[in-house]
């Protein structure tokens, strides 16, 4: 018995590699500062250093009072958002003005909870270093029966 798997797409459906790239490339190149765009992800590193986790976040062009780092259990959630805007000057008149805001967040698991009320964050040079340490596993207790 022959099963025959392969669907045949029809000539006028079909979508060739090159218009693929071209659509992309043309909507980022259009208007690259379109604030309805999901802004770009930051790069992580998580580094274990036995009795705790170093995560490095860079988030450029970011206030340290517009980042949250939010911890629950072994997931950890960052969350931060830019904005830019023209100043206008006394005696100027606005052609054109634009306003960006770029809205971040990401969120990562680790191997095993974090203790939440010894966790540290700072922020320099768009650089987030998170230290995580590590919840103590929880001791098994023997009970004597009476």
């Amino acid at each position: 018995m022959y099963l025959n798997l392969y669907h045949r797409v029809p000539r006028s459906q079909r979508v060739l590699p090159s218009s693929v790239f071209d659509s992309l490339f043309s909507d980022l190149l259009a208007n690259p500062t379109d604030s309805s765009r999901v802004a770009r992800s930051a790069r992580l590193d998580v580094i274990d250093r036995n009795d705790r986790f170093e995560a490095i976040l860079e988030i450029p062009g970011v206030k340290k009072e517009d980042i949250e780092v939010k911890i629950e259990a072994a997931s950890v959630t960052v969350k931060a958002e830019s904005k830019t805007e023209h100043e206008v000057k006394d005696g100027e008149r606005v052609i054109h003005s634009e306003r960006e805001v770029r809205r971040f967040e990401r969120t990562f698991e680790l191997p095993v909870e974090i203790a939440e009320d010894k966790a540290e964050a700072r922020y320099e040079d768009g650089v987030l270093q998170l230290i995580l340490p590590k919840k103590d596993a929880v001791q098994a207790r023997r009970l004597q029966v009476n």
